[in-house]
């Protein structure tokens, strides 16, 4: 028995959920393909397994099926898949790591402290030269 890549991928785990060869009318296409996130059309013509030679990295990748939240199985050591249940999907794989998330809160919020101090300064500005325009007329 030789080993074809097209037709055998390694699991790093053993999956509880049982895995359909796929049949003719069986396809994938990448719709968007970004930095930070991947959004893929599939249709499956059973538990159809979506091997992506993307690299396979646990701390922060996320995918959905429809929306709803699914497992990242790691392939060849090196790669990512997912099941795609029967029937057309749309998958997304999405880069939300929880530092980028604290990182862009604690930014969004600096800023707004910053912001909101340039706003009081401009404005007791603004009302200093009101009062030093008052007190000489």
């Amino acid at each position: 028995m030789s080993f074809n890549p097209r037709d055998i991928a390694f699991l790093s785990k053993t999956m509880s959920t049982k895995i359909d060869s796929p049949l003719q009318g069986a396809e994938a296409a990448i719709v968007h393909y970004g930095i930070q996130d991947i959004e893929v059309r599939a249709t499956a013509t059973g538990n159809n397994l979506l091997f992506l030679s993307e690299t396979f990295y646990p701390k922060g990748w996320k995918a959905y099926i429809n929306g709803k939240e699914t497992e990242i199985y790691r392939l060849n050591y090196l790669f990512r898949g997912v099941i795609i249940p029967q029937g057309s999907h749309t998958l997304l794989m999405k880069f939300e790591p929880a530092t980028f998330t604290l990182g862009k809160t604690i930014s969004l919020i600096t800023n707004l402290i910053i912001l909101g101090g340039i706003i009081l300064y401009l404005i007791r500005q603004f009302l200093l030269k009101r009062a030093k325009g008052a007190i000489t007329a």
